[in-house]
């Protein structure tokens, strides 16, 4: 005979401490801490960021600098393999 297979389970214990949440008028104040034209002025300065960046790509890459990339990549590809 196979001998019965025992499970121990413990009950659940409750929790001493509940989650602390912020009281309305506290949650308010943080919403409105934030509304006063920040987020529009970094917003703005991600879109620049963006554009400087994607400016520099593009005149990297008219400049002959995606040619170059590759040629570089294959001449190290071909020390590697020897060829």
């Amino acid at each position: 005979p196979v001998p019965a297979r025992t499970t121990s389970q413990q009950p659940a214990q409750p929790s001493s401490q509940l989650p602390i949440r912020p009281r309305p008028a506290e949650a308010a104040d943080a919403v409105g801490e934030l509304d006063d034209g920040s987020i529009v002025t970094e917003y703005g300065l991600v879109a620049v960021v963006g554009a400087t960046i994607a400016a520099v790509a593009i005149n990297w890459a008219s400049s002959g600098g995606i040619y170059d990339l590759f040629a570089a990549v294959l001449e190290k590809v071909k020390v590697i393999i020897g060829a």
